[in-house]
């Protein structure tokens, strides 16, 4: 079972500031791409990640998580390696590799490159993880209510929420079931086993997961969701001290990086194009 509560200090924060968190270290990490400066905000998501302690769950140590941070993070490292030297002139050649004969340039400054696009999206990641893996579904959306904000729209956020755990849970059963009709790609296997185990694999949990949204919204529409213009809330939100210093935090990070990145110009890297900024 997905657990969402805990006793930690970050499972006792506010929703909302957990949010303005999560949205301050996105553009922080959006504004920068040379991993020096992607190094602050990483370590200040794994500060947050260590004290909320989800780092020790089964549910986070699954293939699933660790497979989607470090396994696209090393997919970035790599790709960034291999074919950034089509925009970078100049940059310091580690070796080269022969392509049908033409020799192709594996430069310093593109896996330079590609560890700054992996930080980026760890970061990201682990913020959104912190979050997901601390914050009650229920919680987000009634505390997002009190910013005034529509509740059909905090519903459909709560209910995202929700679908991670059972897209996970769902996951495990269908490999379960295919395991137990032969397929041996999950485990072993050729690339052609394995693609076609993990082809079926998603094609039958897309399929269920359309399913199952079309159960919500039958349920939704027999319980008249959506009649009445405002929910009522058992639990009272409120912010605490440390409520207002993750937010301060945040946003004082914010405006640092606006400043070494906008005012300053640091923090970005002359080739790296496509990259938004």
């Amino acid at each position: 079972m997905f657990r969402f509560y805990g006793t930690s200090i970050v499972h006792k924060l506010d929703p909302r500031a957990k949010i303005i968190w999560a949205l301050a270290i996105m553009i922080v990490s959006l504004i920068v791409i040379d991993p020096l400066y992607l190094i602050p905000p990483l370590a200040y998501t794994i500060i947050l990640l260590l004290l909320s302690g989800i780092h020790t769950t089964k549910e986070f140590r699954s293939k699933w998580i660790l497979s989607a941070v470090f396994g696209v993070s090393l997919l970035l490292i790599v790709f960034n390696g291999l074919f950034a030297a089509i925009e970078i002139k100049g940059g310091t050649v580690i070796f080269y590799f022969n392509i049908f004969g033409l020799k192709y340039p594996i430069t310093v400054e593109g896996f330079y490159l590609g560890t700054g696009a992996a930080l980026r999206v760890m970061t990201i990641l682990l913020s959104f993880l912190v979050v997901a893996f601390t914050t009650y579904p229920r919680d987000l959306a009634n505390s997002l209510e009190k910013w005034k904000l529509p509740y059909k729209l905090t519903f459909t956020l709560a209910l995202t929420f929700r679908f991670i755990p059972f897209l996970m849970e769902e996951a495990k059963r269908i490999m379960e079931a295919l395991r137990s009709r032969g397929y041996k790609g999950f485990d072993e296997g050729n690339f052609i086993e394995r693609f076609r185990a993990y082809t079926t694999l998603f094609t039958v949990l897309i399929i269920n997961s359309l399913n199952l949204v079309r159960k919500v919204g039958m349920v939704l529409e027999a319980k008249c969701f959506g009649v009445a213009p405002r929910r009522s809330s058992l639990r009272d939100y409120n912010f605490s001290k440390i409520d207002y210093l993750i937010i301060g935090s945040s946003v004082a990070f914010i405006i640092l990086y606006l400043y070494l990145r906008y005012v300053l110009n640091l923090g970005w890297l002359p080739y790296a194009h496509g990259y938004v900024f």
